[in-house]
C-alpha cells in the first residue's frame, strides 16, 4: 500500500485547477482509453443507478349518440411499462355504454389493459331509448247501434323522441291509422279498442278502452182501428192496415171476433 496526494490540473473547461485529491492506493491500472461513468463507480465500490423507467401513454376518448364518462386506475394517463390500468365506463342519464374499440375491443366493464406501448381506446356511449306512452279516450264509451265515436290519442307523448305512428285496433276487425279517427259501430257488443303508438327509434306503447254498443229499443207496430156499418144480413168487406215504425215483417192475428155476426177472411 501507498499514499498518493496530487494536485489536479486543468480538466475539461475547469482551467483553475487547484482541487486535491489524497487516498491509499492499494491497486494501480492503466487504461489507455477514458471510463464511463459506470466503470468509475463500479472500480471506487459504488452502485450505477438504474435507467429511468420506459413509459407510455394511455389516450382515452368517447363516442357514440349518447353520453358518458371514463375512470382510470390507477389515474393518470401515464404509466410505467407493465403497469395494468383498469378503465370503468360510466353512462350519464339516458345514455348507455355499449361498448369498446381502438387498443380495447369488446363490452365487458370494467376492463384492463397493460401498458406495453402506447395505446388509444374509445369507449361508446348510446342513447337509451324510453318506450312512449299512449294515451286513448273517446267522446263516448256506450251508446245505441248505430253509434259513431270519435277516438283522440294524440295525449300520447314520447320522453325521448317522437312519436310518428298512431295504430287503432277498433275492437270490430276495423283498423284505423292517425292520431284521430272515428268509426260507426252498426251492431250491439263490448268491444276493446287499442291504441298502439310507435316512436322514431321502434319502441312501442299501447292504450285500451272498452266501447258499450246496445241494440235500439223497439218501437211496437201501429194497427189502424176500423169501424163499418152493414145492414142486416149484409156483408161487407175491411181491409186491415197496420205498420211498424222499424221496418219489421209483420204478421195478423184476429184476438176478438165481432159482437154479432160471422168475421171470415186472409189475413194480409
Amino acid at each position: 500500500d501507498a499514499a498518493i496526494t496530487t494536485e489536479v490540473g486543468a480538466i475539461g473547461n475547469n482551467t483553475s485547477g487547484g482541487n486535491a485529491f489524497s487516498n491509499t492506493v492499494d491497486d494501480a491500472r492503466i487504461y489507455d482509453r477514458a471510463l464511463g461513468a459506470a466503470e468509475i463507480a463500479e472500480l471506487a465500490g459504488g452502485s450505477v443507478p438504474p435507467p429511468p423507467p420506459t413509459q407510455y401513454t394511455l389516450t382515452v376518448e368517447t363516442a357514440g349518440t349518447g353520453a358518458g364518462s371514463v375512470w382510470l386506475d390507477p389515474a393518470g394517463g401515464v404509466y410505467d411499462e407493465g403497469t395494468v390500468v383498469t378503465l370503468t365506463a360510466t353512462g350519464e342519464t339516458g345514455s348507455e355504454f355499449t361498448g369498446w374499440s381502438g387498443d380495447l375491443t369488446g363490452s365487458v366493464n370494467p376492463a384492463m389493459v397493460t401498458m406495453d406501448a402506447d395505446k388509444a381506446v374509445t369507449a361508446t356511449f348510446d342513447r337509451t331509448n324510453t318506450a312512449p306512452v299512449a294515451v286513448a279516450t273517446s267522446d263516448v264509451i256506450s251508446g245505441v247501434a248505430p253509434l259513431t265515436v270519435n277516438f283522440d290519442g294524440s295525449g300520447s307523448t314520447d320522453a325521448d323522441g317522437t312519436i310518428v305512428d298512431y295504430e287503432w285496433d277498433l275492437g270490430d276487425g276495423t283498423g284505423l291509422n292517425g292520431a284521430a279517427v272515428a268509426h260507426t259501430y252498426t251492431g250491439a257488443g263490448v268491444y276493446t279498442v287499442t291504441l298502439y303508438v310507435f316512436d322514431d327509434d321502434g319502441a312501442s306503447g299501447e292504450a285500451t278502452l272498452t266501447i258499450t254498443v246496445t241494440e235500439p229499443q223497439k218501437e211496437p207496430p201501429v194497427a189502424e182501428n176500423q169501424s163499418v156499418s152493414v145492414a142486416e144480413d149484409g156483408s161487407v168487406g175491411i181491409t186491415l192496415v197496420a205498420t211498424d215504425p222499424d221496418g219489421d215483417v209483420l204478421t195478423y192475428a184476429i184476438v176478438s171476433m165481432p159482437g154479432c155476426g160471422e168475421l171470415t177472411g186472409t189475413a194480409p
